[in-house]
């Protein structure tokens, strides 16, 4: 005997009343799938609930990577996170033993600092500056100055070397 399934959402029908239990679409009461069409119904659902992971950045492409532009509010925004990460993780060495602690920074610290120079470099690209820029942020008062313009300046109009404008692109 074959079992009546839901045409929209492919789950088993356990009554006739006209209606699916699950998606309450109006259901034709002799309508019979076959079971490779239950199996495509049930998988469109189950997508339609899953976010689409290969459309979003990946933590990867938004803290490791030199390539592109990085507008004002993003960087801003990126640089707060790894600003709160780093501060927990500081607050975590500091109540560790010295060998745990020290392991700790060392885990911590060098993808933070990694990923604060890709940020900068991307940044520097908004702005049509090479990632080479970034070394002026290493020099004692000119740092602060090069710093403040890197967080503030507006990122060049439009296309430039290093990319499309991040304010243009679909979000």
């Amino acid at each position: 005997m074959q079992k009546n399934y839901c045409s929209t959402c492919g789950t088993q029908l356990m009554e006739e009343n006209g209606l699916c239990s699950k998606c309450d679409a109006k259901v034709e009461v002799n309508r019979y799938l076959e079971e490779n069409e239950v199996e495509m119904k049930q998988l469109a659902v189950n997508e339609k609930r899953l976010p689409a992971i290969s459309n979003q950045e990946g933590i990867k492409s938004k803290f490791f990577t030199s390539k592109g532009r990085l507008n004002r509010k993003v960087y801003f925004l990126r640089v707060i996170v790894l600003t709160v990460f780093g501060l927990i993780f500081s607050l975590l060495a500091s109540v560790l033993d010295t060998v745990a602690a020290i392991f700790v920074f060392i885990v911590t610290v060098v993808p933070f600092l990694i990923s604060s120079v890709m940020l900068q470099i991307r940044r520097c690209h908004d702005l049509n500056k090479s990632g080479w820029f970034i070394l002026l942020f290493y020099i004692p008062i000119v740092g602060i100055i090069v710093g403040l313009y890197v967080l503030f300046a507006a990122g060049t109009k439009g296309d430039n070397t290093y990319g499309a404008d991040p304010l243009n692109q679909e979000i």
